[in-house]
């Protein structure tokens, strides 16, 4: 969060959202990167308050979120309810001069975060199954508040965050997104995606995966999902070496949840390198919005350097080429999709 804004929400304000949801003064911040997110409670029961500047979303973007969470929900996947305020609303807005920000409160889910003895094939399967139902619940999904679209999206803005003496990088990041915007697109293959659906943004409970987090949620390619959740699973594998191997299998797994609900054609799947690629040029352009590049730790340097380095030589994190033939769609699953 922007010092500016930080400053901006101060006790008073907070106060009167805690008022407003008739919220107990405590509470735990359990992040302000994008938006304040507290862990807030009434008695003995939690929630989970987030405030977000117009800077970040409108109340629109916010409003358009919770249609998408209550139409999964609908569908049968476990996400957190929304919790009104003492007005009935679902949304509260909090003047701040020269900050809006709007309220939102959520329930706490009950599960717990992911472990590394959850680590294996058995929990990949899980999240492929569900990204695999939001996207077939996308297909049915028209809200009255809708979405931007994935390009719109100032986490891929080239112009206003990568210097012009960073040449190659900016010229590199603009064909990447003009190439993916050419994409063919069908509502079987491009709709509402959650965008963010990685291991830190789902708990456990039993076989369960509970989903929370939809801020980043917008209209974007399926394979994109895909990607997505790849590219942050390869954080928890430090070797390179290793890359190759773990997502071969992670992808294979992965794959076979995801067919139990939805399935994707050979030109989506294929498209995987390119929106590898998309996601390293947004977190490239994350860093260099939100960190302070004068006083960057040694890994945040190596590792935006690493980024800047791929989207330069046009190279996704990892290939997943060599995977393509074994998660190819099958007959069955095409009839599944048109069922």
């Amino acid at each position: 969060m922007i010092p500016s804004i930080n400053e901006r929400l101060d006790d008073a304000r907070l106060a009167d959202v805690f008022s407003r949801y008739t919220l107990d003064p405590q509470y735990k911040l359990l992040s302000s990167w994008h938006a304040f997110t507290l862990e807030v409670y009434r008695g003995k029961t939690p929630f989970i308050l987030r405030i977000s500047d117009r800077s970040h979303r409108s109340r629109a973007d916010i409003e358009g979120e919770l249609e998408w969470i209550e139409w999964a929900r609908k569908g049968g996947v476990t996400a957190p309810l929304i919790i009104p305020s003492q007005y009935g609303q679902i949304t509260e807005v909090i003047d701040a001069g020269p900050s809006l920000f709007t309220a939102v409160l959520f329930e706490k889910l009950s599960g717990r975060p992911v472990a590394d003895a959850d680590w294996n094939a058995g929990l990949f399967e899980r999240w492929g199954a569900l990204v695999g139902r939001l996207h077939r619940l996308s297909l049915g999904f028209r809200p009255a508040k809708p979405r931007a679209f994935w390009h719109d999206s100032d986490f891929l803005n080239v112009e206003a965050y990568i210097p012009d003496d960073l040449y190659e990088i900016k010229r590199a990041g603009r064909e990447l997104i003009e190439e993916i915007k050419s994409l063919p697109r069908d509502p079987s293959s491009f709709g509402m995606i959650h965008a963010d659906v990685y291991q830190d943004n789902f708990f456990l409970l039993g076989n369960e995966l509970q989903l929370f987090d939809f801020d980043n949620c917008e209209y974007g390619f399926f394979a994109s999902d895909v990607a997505i959740a790849l590219y942050a699973a390869l954080w928890r594998v430090p070797a390179e070496a290793d890359r190759q191997a773990f997502s071969a299998m992670f992808l294979e797994s992965f794959w076979t949840g995801y067919r139990t609900e939805f399935s994707l054609d050979d030109a989506q799947i294929e498209a995987l390198p390119l929106l590898l690629r998309l996601r390293d040029l947004l977190i490239y352009i994350v860093a260099r919005k939100k960190l302070d590049l004068q006083n960057l730790t040694p890994i945040q340097a190596r590792l935006l350097a690493e980024r800047g380095n791929r989207i330069a030589a046009r190279t996704p994190i990892v290939d997943v080429a060599p995977t393509y033939h074994k998660i190819r769609r099958s007959p069955t699953n095409r009839q599944r999709q048109c069922r």
